[in-house]
């Protein structure tokens, strides 16, 4: 039998190179854990590209900080000083400041391909992990072709994913609709209550604290009473 729990639908606009939108990521899951009992979840991840001219080497990461957001920025990362790396220690990630600032599109279609088999959180989880705190590069198809097998996504439609030149057609189309619709930096969220006629999506912009998921949460379950 189904669940008969009301689903809440999340629909959340990310870059995999994102590392707020792996805190973010943490921080929803922490208040949804207040809900499971009422309510089922759907997280659909979208695509947002922070830089679509990424070499495919890629670039180190403080270098790239440096260049994005001057040098007291990637300084403070360095040092472990930076709001971020506190931040990501509140919720038990250790960000690894060696890893590479790399081009995303592929790991973009791998998600895109995941949430077709029902995995693309799952996935997300994933890559996130390997890239921010292994120090993976999730750009390299090995790397990626390794996360697909992890979570049981079949290899070869995985690989056929990577290599779908109209799926990276779409990523970077759907990545310029999030920017067309207003949506400048990431994580991004919308939050919708599936079949609720009266009650409008709740768009969140930023790494929210949990207290904010954990109030939409409880306005949606105020409207079901």
């Amino acid at each position: 039998m189904g669940s008969t729990k009301p689903t809440i639908k999340i629909d959340i606009t990310s870059d995999t190179m994102c590392p707020w939108c792996f805190v973010g990521k943490r921080h929803l899951e922490t208040a949804m854990k207040d809900f499971e009992s009422t309510f089922e979840f759907d997280i659909e991840w979208k695509p947002f590209l922070l830089n679509s001219n990424t070499p495919e080497e890629g670039i180190p990461v403080l270098e790239y900080l440096a260049q994005r957001y001057g040098q007291q920025v990637a300084d403070d990362a360095r040092n472990g000083t930076s709001s971020l790396i506190a931040a990501g220690r509140k919720v038990g990630l250790n960000f690894d400041s060696n890893r590479k600032f790399v081009n995303s599109i592929r790991s973009h279609c791998l998600l895109d391909y995941a949430r077709t088999e029902k995995k693309q959180n799952q996935l997300a989880e994933l890559l996130f992990q390997r890239y921010f705190i292994d120090g993976n590069n999730i750009n390299d198809v090995k790397v990626l072709l390794d996360c697909a097998k992890e979570i049981g996504l079949k290899a070869e439609e995985a690989k056929k994913s990577l290599q779908d030149k109209e799926r990276r057609k779409k990523i970077i189309e759907e990545a310029k609709v999030a920017t067309q619709n207003q949506i400048h930096g990431v994580p991004h969220f919308v939050i919708s209550l599936i079949g609720d006629q009266h009650g409008k999506a709740m768009p969140l912009h930023g790494c929210q604290p949990i207290e904010m998921f954990r109030r939409v949460f409880t306005s949606i379950k105020g409207r079901m009473i």
